[in-house]
């Protein structure tokens, strides 16, 4: 029971938040007049190029940026389309639909956290899934974003530091990109209980197409696959796949995440789906 539970909160512990920056009336997020309502704050200003490739410039860390997401209710899983379709010769995912729940999430900064003290490099914190009970600990350096570790919003529940950082997203981000880190958390704790554990991330940039959110449409958007694979002390091995979809100045637009132990790359069913909305 101990390490299923394991297993099933280092799955949750996969989400990234990626915030993006909104981009003024750009042709790019045109769409027969739909997404206006999507504008963040005017003090986050970003102009893109839309060129497939996002740069640095083109997104914002901000402690204190929310956004919101349209999600499935926990604990259910739904169909999902991680392949896409061709739609005039270019791929297309169509996550324009409206049901589920709505939920918003922001980064959050590290100053008088409890965990801060071990984490002395942290930029910001991310909530891992729309609970926010666990967050990761991120560090932006340079062109690079790495994952620390994960803590919990509560003092001392959970505490996993890696031994090296994770590297999550290297920029400029275009297609073609793969990267790989193996990194350790020993004497750690999850919910309570004491654990340690080997983490493998893969993180491929393999696909641009257009996606159709609920109330927008963005074309030349990068799809971003994350396959992570964990070992416990013990030998017990298990797997979670994660596919993220970003758009230049709006960061991450889209994500679905596999049910544990999913073997196939475009699965269709997903523990979540979440999608950018009001």
């Amino acid at each position: 029971m101990y390490r299923r539970h394991k297993t099933s909160a280092i799955a949750s512990a996969l989400a990234l938040l990626f915030a993006g920056c909104f981009a003024g009336d750009d042709p790019l997020f045109a769409d027969g007049g739909g997404g206006d309502g999507l504008t963040l704050p005017d003090a986050v200003s970003c102009l893109p190029n839309n060129d497939g490739v996002i740069d640095l410039n083109e997104v914002a860390f901000l402690p204190g940026l929310a956004l919101t997401y349209r999600t499935n209710k926990p604990g259910t899983t739904v169909a999902v389309d991680v392949a896409g379709k061709t739609v005039n010769d270019a791929l297309e995912w169509d996550f324009s639909a409206r049901d589920g729940v709505t939920f918003t999430t922001a980064l959050e900064e590290v100053k008088s956290q409890w965990w801060a003290p071990i984490f002395p490099n942290a930029s910001h914190a991310v909530p891992s899934d729309p609970s926010g009970k666990t967050l990761q600990v991120v560090q932006v350096d340079g062109d690079r974003l790495l994952l620390l570790g994960l803590v919990s919003r509560d003092k001392d529940v959970t505490r996993l530091v890696y031994d090296t950082p994770v590297l999550f997203l290297r920029f400029p981000l275009k297609v073609g990109d793969s990267y790989s880190t193996t990194a350790q958390a020993l004497d750690g704790k999850l919910d309570g209980l004491p654990i340690a554990t080997e983490d493998t991330y893969t993180v491929t940039i393999d696909a641009l197409g257009t996606v159709r959110l609920p109330f927008v449409k963005l074309s030349k958007t990068l799809r971003i696959r994350v396959d992570v694979e964990t070992k416990a002390v013990g030998g017990v091995k298990n797997s979670v796949k994660q596919v993220q979809w970003f758009h230049e100045c709006y960061g991450e637009i889209a994500r679905v995440v596999s049910k544990t132990g999913e073997t196939q790359a475009d699965f269709t069913q997903a523990t979540e789906f979440r999608r950018l909305s009001f």
